[in-house]
């Protein structure tokens, strides 16, 4: 019977190796019940489930029994310990000292007949993980009961072919993780190399040498009277720009100006969400903070409320506009993309902030210095906090002091960005589906080795049948005693009755 579910649902076209048997897991293993005492924990080490890592069976950190307060599990040497909490149901790990662990772990002891190593990772295999998150109970905290999982069918290698495999697999997992920690390393360079190539733009390095070929490019400060010309009325303080008196940390290129974000484009928070506009004759789809990624517009999750045409006017988005996330983490703050029609006749919330470049401003440079501005923390200086949310304040964006270069060279930076960029995307594409493949390479690896392919049979090995007698051997001696103990309590209690009556 077993046999055929583990054919029929777990592993369709596994042949059971000689010498090996088909069990249920809770024939070979039952989660221990000892409890540690909050009042009087003498172990230094705490494990919960933040502190392993998920898929890999490796511990990230400890916590410490002093800031336990309730009652925890008990854990030794050699023990298993896994988390039965969704999500967090691929998160297993052997323990090499003793300690105390959450009660969101099952602590299965170490036994002589077999290998809790070979446990591990038979409980990271991906058809493990799935049955036990197809048998989770519960809505708001989800976990998995032994009961349930004791019903999954494995196949038990003798002991001597389970230590073999965990040797193997832990050899073949070792260059894996080294391969994996390079391309984790790969992916932090493109990271900061992406960076340092917006921080190159906006200082003005990254076009250095387009600028000694075009000499006789007009400077910024025609741009910056041409911008003044046209929005006189908004603009009388824009001449103080063109006398270069504002200054920031860093230096820029002397065919450039230092204005302010304001005198660049138009500066405009979203409409408010309110009751009243959760419904009306004239409902619009509308973009908020968990829409604008950096560089990036989803679109999964696009809400609606009433705009009335005047409203819509005021508050639609067209091509080029570029959004700021105006209320987010201290990280985040500030985190802009730039629309590109993506969703029609759409407006912004408050939780965004809309710059709308002028003429002669490329918006696509325009990103360029914000998101140079959310990587320097630029954007974080200038935020202020409500509880846990960073704001970065529309008025304060605003007197933002910004870079501008000759109209020609936002042309030939914005290119050269593009240009470099599209490399680091390529790079970033493959190292991605490099580390994907190396996470399914090492479900493959787990795979062959349950199923008696990663390393070769001995016929020598004593047969797991007959580790299955010592099992249930040791569990019948186990359950005599404890019944003996029993009634031994009983007829204590009984006797200590029976006085009391008496006296």
């Amino acid at each position: 019977m077993i046999e055929n579910i583990l054919k029929d649902k777990q592993q369709p076209n596994v042949v059971i190796p000689k010498g090996s048997a088909v069990v249920t897991l809770g024939v070979i293993i039952e989660p221990s019940k000892e409890r540690a005492d909050p009042n009087n924990m003498d172990c230094p080490v705490y494990v919960g489930l933040e502190h392993i890592e998920k898929n890999t069976g490796k511990i990230l950190s400890y916590g410490s029994s002093e800031d336990i307060k309730s009652i925890k599990s008990k854990f030794y040497a050699g023990d298993l310990l896994y988390g039965k909490l969704r999500p967090n149901l691929n998160k297993v790990w052997f323990a090499d000292l003793d300690g105390i662990c959450s009660t969101d772990i099952l602590v299965f002891p170490c036994s002589n007949f077999v290998s809790n190593k070979f446990l591990l990772y038979r409980l990271l295999s991906y058809n493990f993980v799935t049955y036990a998150s197809q048998h989770v109970s519960g809505v708001e905290l989800p976990r998995i009961n032994f009961k349930a999982i004791a019903k999954f069918p494995i196949i038990l290698p003798p002991l001597a072919e389970q230590h073999r495999i965990v040797t193997k697999i832990e050899e073949l997992l070792t260059q894996l993780d080294a391969g994996v920690a390079a391309l984790t390393t790969a992916l932090a360079q493109l990271k900061r190399y992406r960076q340092s190539v917006l921080k190159a733009a906006i200082e003005g390095s990254l076009t250095e040498s387009w600028r000694s070929d075009h000499p006789d490019v007009e400077p910024a400060v025609a741009l910056v009277r041409s911008i003044k010309s046209n929005r006189s009325s908004e603009m009388d303080h824009l001449e103080d720009s063109i006398d270069d008196s504002i200054n920031d940390s860093f230096s820029i290129p002397d065919s450039w100006r230092w204005v302010q974000v304001q005198d660049v484009g138009e500066v405009k928070l979203g409409r408010q969400r309110a009751p009243q506009h959760h419904q009306g004759k004239h409902m619009r789809p509308y973009l908020r903070v968990a829409n604008v990624y950096e560089d990036r517009i989803d679109t999964s999750d696009i809400l609606e409320m009433n705009f009335s045409p005047e409203e819509y006017e005021t508050f639609r988005l067209q091509y080029g506009d570029i959004l700021l996330n105006e209320g987010q983490s201290k990280e985040l703050v500030g985190r802009p993309a730039m629309f590109r029609n993506e969703v029609p006749d759409v407006c912004f919330q408050n939780t965004l902030v809309r710059f709308r470049a002028y003429e002669g401003i490329l918006p696509e440079y325009a990103l360029i210095v914000f998101r140079a501005y959310l990587h320097t923390g630029k954007f974080l200086r200038i935020a202020r906090w409500t509880t846990n949310i960073a704001h970065l304040g529309a008025q304060r964006f605003a007197l933002m002091k910004f870079p501008l270069p000759p109209f020609a060279e936002q042309c030939e930076m914005v290119n050269e960005i593009e240009r470099r960029f599209s490399i680091i995307d390529e790079l970033d594409k493959t190292t991605q589906t490099s580390l994907r493949q190396a996470q399914r390479l090492r479900q493959s690896i787990l795979k062959r080795a349950f199923e008696g392919k990663l390393v070769p049979q001995n016929p020598e090995d004593e047969p797991a049948s007959f580790l299955l007698e010592r099992i249930k051997k040791e569990k019948a001696a186990h359950e005599a005693a404890v019944n003996a103990q029993t009634k031994k309590t009983k007829r204590s209690g009984k006797n200590t009755s029976t006085q009391q009556g008496l006296i």
